[in-house]
């Protein structure tokens, strides 16, 4: 049988987990970004945004967006499988 309570560790690092991808996730992308435009700078380049640059981000946008719905989904399922 197992303890009442083990459930809700899984929870608790489930909810770490989702807390430090929402917090790292968007950081990371802006170093990234800005290390870019940084480059850019640099060899002169002009400052528009290119097709490709555009298309990146957007699969980033939707790669975070369908992180945080999976993540989401699997704690809503988690918190409504516990018995009080």
């Amino acid at each position: 049988m197992s303890h009442p309570r083990r459930g809700l560790g899984r929870l608790t690092t489930l909810t770490t987990t989702m807390i430090t991808l929402l917090v790292c996730l968007p950081a990371a992308t802006m170093a990234w970004l800005r290390r870019l435009e940084e480059r850019g700078r640099e060899e002169d380049r002009d400052a528009g945004y290119s097709t490709e640059f555009m298309v990146i981000t957007a699969l980033l946008v939707a790669a975070a967006i369908a992180i945080v719905a999976v993540i989401a989904k699997k704690l809503m399922d988690k918190a409504n499988g516990l018995d009080l």
